[in-house]
Parts: C-alpha cells; structure tokens; sequence
C-alpha cells in the first residue's frame, strides 16, 4: 500500500519538474512546454486545478465506498485496480501527443487517486490490531512525502530520455506496483484482523 502511494504523489508531482526542466534547444522531446505551447498560459490550471478538483469530487464517492465494503480482500483489490487505472492514466499522458489527452489524463490522475487515502486507511483498519495501527498510518503517510521528494529524480529522466519517456516509465512503474498489489494484497492476506 506504501508503494502504490509512493507512486501516486511522485506521478502527482511530476509535472512541476517535467514542466520547469527546459532544454537548452528548447527540444519538445525534452521540454514539454515546447511540445505543448499552451501550458505556458494553463501550467496552473493542469499542474493543480484539473488534479484537484477531480480528487476532491471523486473522494466524495472513494470515502463513502471504502467504508461500505469492509472486507480486506475487496478493498485491496479496488486499491490495486484504481492504482493501475491512475497509472494508465499518466502512461497515456506522455504516449498520447495530444494536449487535450495530456489534460484528460491529468484529471483522470486525479479522480482515480482520490481512492488512495480513504482504501489504504480502510485496509490499515483491516489488517493491523489497535496496537500498531499508529505505525502503520506512519508508514503510509511517510510514502506522500517520500513521492513527493522522488518526483524531483523527473529531471533526471526528463534530461536523458525526455518528457513522454518518463511519463510512460511512471505509469509502467505504477501498473506494476497495482499488479504485484493484486497478487500480494488480494491473495497472501487474511481476510481480516
């Protein structure tokens, strides 16, 4: 759960360092703004706006629905399939070359992540006893910042392969880490505590 919320805040992040990383030829494989001009005027609206909204309606609907389905199982899997959905989502940000996709994925980040916080304090509460369950909201929260200060290694990847590379390598990372949930969370586990 630590990871797939990792990797939810360093794909969240993301675009703050993809964004700033200009190309001193003003590449659009390597600068995304060059590739998309129009993010000079709509930087604030994509890089927060179109998130945020998104991930504040649809955590309307995650709250309410991690608290009706009580079963670990079930709740692990709604976890790992919306963490391979939001990486999709950033996959196809930098596979598709069209801005509009760019700004349809960027929402769709934001709506599927939305079902990060409530699913894994709902699968702590599942599967860890009273007496650990402050250890365990510890190391979930950790992983916010711990994404956050990775989405920073963006340039990096920005610099050498080039903005669409490290949007696509984000999103496989990330449906990876939904993967392995589905097989680790969903079959290893107790039902429940």
């Amino acid at each position: 759960i630590t990871a797939g919320s990792l990797f939810s805040y360093q794909q969240r992040m993301a675009i703050a360092y993809v964004f700033a990383y200009k190309d001193p030829t003003f590449d659009p494989i390597f600068t995304l703004a060059a590739d998309y001009p129009q993010l000079e005027s709509l930087y604030g609206v994509l890089a927060n706006f179109a998130l945020d909204l998104p991930y504040c309606a649809f955590g309307f609907i995650a709250g309410p629905l991690a608290d009706q389905i009580t079963s670990g199982k079930q709740r692990a899997m709604i976890y790992a399939l919306v963490s391979i959905a939001w990486s999709f989502a950033t996959f196809g940000s930098g596979y598709f070359d069209a801005f509009w996709a760019f700004a349809v994925g960027r929402m769709l980040q934001g709506a599927l992540m939305s079902f990060n916080s409530p699913f894994g304090y709902a699968l702590i509460d599942n599967w860890f006893p009273n007496n650990s369950k402050g250890t365990a909201t510890s190391v979930l929260n950790s992983a916010i910042y711990i994404g956050s200060g990775l989405s920073s290694l963006n340039v990096i990847m920005t610099q050498n392969y080039g903005w669409r590379a490290d949007f696509e390598a984000q999103g496989v990372a990330g449906i990876v880490i939904g993967l392995l949930c589905v097989l680790l969370l969903t079959n290893n586990q107790s039902e429940d505590r």
